[in-house]
């Protein structure tokens, strides 16, 4: 439940608010992270290609960079969210 500037804020409110989205951030990385390990086998050109070794993606090869692009800085995000003992201690916040 997203929280506007004028809305009436209490502690359970908050709680609740804050530790899903803690928790929501960190299985988005989670599955980013799924994401990324599954193409590390590929190149942006295989990703796109049609040969055998190839995934066939309906997209442009620079969307595919973008992509393999993208994923390539998840890790470094994971690792800030995991080392980070304030953010950790909100996962279990309005669960």
């Amino acid at each position: 439940m997203a929280v506007g500037a004028g809305a009436a804020l209490d502690a359970a409110t908050l709680n609740a608010t804050t530790g899903a989205n803690a928790t929501g951030a960190k299985v988005s990385l989670d599955n980013l992270l799924v994401i990324k390990q599954s193409l590390d086998a590929y190149s942006p050109e295989q990703m796109v290609s049609d040969d055998a070794d190839g995934l066939g993606l309906d997209m442009t090869l620079e969307d595919a960079q973008k992509i393999k692009d993208g994923l390539a800085e998840v890790p470094a995000v994971s690792d800030l969210l995991n080392n980070s003992p304030a953010l950790k201690a909100l996962w279990g916040l309005g669960v």
